[in-house]
């Protein structure tokens, strides 16, 4: 528990020290956990203590982000499972968090049109590509480019969805794999540091995001229809169910559910079915339970309104 930790006097929160002897114990005791929920509600947990552990967090990005992106946890246990290297695991994932943060205020940037953001932006870009050598520095000005095209993707892709064309599953699909290629850049940085990480590992990271990413936008399904933003229930829900009923409240948020509902749990199944295919070295075993604790919120989310 964070509370039984020695707090420093200035903030009243735990030490620097404390905390990261309290994420080794909870990473030790991930391998004690017997059933799945455990292990999901030990991930929850160094979820935060990560998050306490991130001095250098901006209020304003973390809140652009919706909070600590679930992703930097899957990324810090690759790292410290591929290196046994605690204060290694953690330099690298601050690598990856400084490249969502440019990530986003560069989204931010466009879709407000401030240069406030761009400013911002630049900066933490510098300092990135200050350090980064050989192949990761190629890698990642290639990455940064690849995600820009997929941006003008989505532009396109939302274009049309408020146009009331139909998607059907193939297409929502590509969308999703599409929209979680972040991941790629990410693994410019895994690659990297981890000796044993290979092209299989990124599958299933890819997938994984790719899931956390159908529970986000099931979250944000009311937000998405206020702002009017892409989302993939409101994609799936299309076909019958013109956006423009949607979006005009013609319909309700259940409705819009219902519709979708069957389209998208079928896409997140065929995933897991990847996933259960893909062959990876044991040290990254957690990812596969990982996977099977977000099908299991997809459906409970899911399930309800088919």
């Amino acid at each position: 528990m964070l509370t039984d930790l020695t707090r420093t006097p200035k903030s009243g929160m735990p030490s620097e020290k404390d905390l990261k002897f309290l994420l080794k114990n909870q990473i030790n005791n991930i391998a004690l956990k017997s059933t799945e929920k455990e292990f999901m509600d030990q991930i929850n947990c160094m979820d935060q203590t990560l998050a306490l552990l991130d001095d250098e967090k901006d209020p304003l990005i973390f809140s652009m982000m919706g909070g600590y992106v679930r992703e930097f946890i899957t990324s810090f246990l690759i790292l410290y499972f591929g290196t046994k290297d605690l204060e290694k695991s953690l330099e690298a994932n601050s690598l990856i968090k400084s490249l969502t943060q440019y990530i986003v205020l560069l989204d931010k940037h466009y879709d407000e049109k401030s240069y406030e953001y761009k400013i911002r932006a630049d900066t933490i870009f510098k300092s990135i590509m200050k350090d980064a050598k050989g192949y990761v520095r190629n890698g990642i000005k290639h990455s940064m480019a690849t995600l820009w095209n997929i941006a003008s993707y989505e532009i396109k892709l939302k274009e049309r969805m408020f146009n009331n064309e139909v998607f059907d599953k193939k297409e929502i699909s590509y969308h999703l794999m599409q929209k979680s290629s972040d991941t790629l850049l990410y693994a410019i940085i895994l690659d990297k540091y981890v000796k044993s990480f290979n092209p299989n590992v990124l599958q299933i990271y890819h997938y994984n995001q790719a899931l956390l990413d159908i529970l986000d936008d099931y979250n944000d399904i009311e937000e998405d229809i206020m702002n009017r933003d892409l989302n993939i229930f409101l994609m799936a829900g299309g076909e019958g169910l013109p956006i423009s009923d949607i979006i005009n409240y013609k319909v309700s948020i259940d409705h819009v559910k219902r519709k979708s509902g069957e389209m998208i749990l079928s896409i997140a199944m065929d995933f897991a079915t990847c996933i259960e295919k893909i062959s990876i070295p044991d040290e990254f075993s957690f990812m596969k339970i990982m996977s099977k604790g977000y099908i299991n919120n997809i459906t409970k989310c899911i399930m309800p309104h088919i």
